[in-house]
């Protein structure tokens, strides 16, 4: 019986067949998904739909979810089927997993710009991940964004497109401007839809001083089809 248990998982091993399979860490080039202010997070183009189970996005406020399988943000539990660690692939063995909450603390913003994994656990895969803005309070509409590794066998190589974003949001003295190519030009606008600013960038990201901008909101242009909403308070 042990030598028929061991040639069935075996079999299914060189299959597929069954559920047994080995952990899968990926490890192809960066991608940046981004969720703009008060952006429909319904809508396929602000979820990062990773896989066929796991599409995360974040309605306009509290925290992120897993759309495809919840509806909205459960407390210590969502985004639904995966768990997360502050770390590297690199040191995984070293690392312990739990929901996304109770990993950052309840304290989302502290973790903006620290080396995350996320385990997506039915499937059985790794991925390094790094918050870079997450926006905090009503006003920000629930915008927030990450850059994450992505599955190096669908061969990306160099042709992944970064979606420009800037943070934080909501902004107090400074803003910080990232995937838009050196020589490109950003255009801040009024709610009455008058250019207040237009910088060349001359860097990735751009950090921009914001003593000139008064109090209020904004519409900034990042490129084609690109204009976020900024609110400097």
């Amino acid at each position: 019986m042990k030598i028929l248990t061991t040639l069935w998982l075996l079999v299914s091993m060189l299959s597929g067949i069954g559920t047994f399979h080995a952990q899968d860490i990926w490890d192809g080039p960066s991608l940046l998904f981004s969720k703009a202010a008060f952006a429909n997070w319904t809508e396929p183009e602000n979820q990062d739909r990773i896989t066929e189970n796991v599409w995360i996005t974040r309605a306009d406020t509290r925290g992120i979810f897993n759309f495809r399988l919840e509806e909205s943000y459960t407390n210590d539990f969502s985004p639904q089927d995966t768990e997360w660690a502050f770390g590297t692939t690199d040191e995984l063995d070293m690392l312990s997993f739990t929901d996304w909450e109770t990993a950052v603390n309840q304290n989302p913003p502290a973790s903006v710009d620290q080396p995350m994994v996320v385990h997506l656990i039915s499937e059985d895969i790794y991925i390094d991940l790094v918050f870079r803005s997450w926006g905090q309070g009503g006003g920000s509409g629930g915008s927030f964004s990450y850059e994450r590794s992505t599955d190096p066998s669908l061969g990306f190589g160099s042709t992944i497109r970064k979606q420009p974003i800037l943070y934080p949001n909501p902004a107090t003295d400074h803003l910080k401007i990232r995937g838009v190519e050196p020589g490109q030009f950003v255009e801040i606008y009024s709610v009455l839809g008058v250019v207040v600013g237009k910088i060349q960038v001359s860097e990735d990201p751009l950090s921009l001083n914001l003593d000139r901008y008064p109090s209020g909101i904004y519409l900034v242009r990042l490129g084609p089809g690109q204009v976020h909403r900024l609110l400097i308070k």
